[in-house]
């Protein structure tokens, strides 16, 4: 049997797990200098954690969501929280299905370099540093 491009993307819509094992694939064979020495558990919380919050922002299109999480470890893990990416992400206005593609669009070289520059700052676990403070 040999399944349709779309009968692929409907079940990584309809199976989180498949997904998530989707994206950590691709993680795994792109970003594995990034993680090198991380425990599985702790990759599956960083992937797990890309996932929620892309979906907080009302992405449910799998290639949306996972493009997401990979930012997130292109970029950096809390690279949505900049000033000319958050707009678009928490937009009422844009439909979800167009905020990835808006966002890659209008989001000017100079803001996802500054994205860049505070990595040191950044977190995949934002909600442990907020329990901290």
């Amino acid at each position: 049997m040999i399944l349709t491009r779309e009968q692929k993307v409907a079940m990584l819509a309809t199976d989180n797990n498949l997904l998530f094992q989707a994206i950590k694939q691709r993680v795994v064979r792109d970003y594995h200098e990034i993680i090198k020495g991380l425990p599985d558990d702790m990759l599956a919380g960083m992937i797990n954690h890309g996932i929620g919050k892309a979906r907080s922002f009302g992405l449910t299109h799998p290639f949306d969501i996972a493009g997401f999480v990979y930012i997130m470890f292109e970029v950096g893990p809390e690279f949505y929280r900049h000033p000319k990416i958050q707009p678009i992400l928490t937009s009422t206005t844009i439909p979800a299905d167009s905020k990835m593609s808006i966002m890659m669009e209008q989001t000017p070289p100079s803001a996802w370099q500054q994205s860049i520059e505070v990595l040191d700052r950044q977190t995949w676990f934002p909600e442990l540093r907020e329990k901290a403070e």
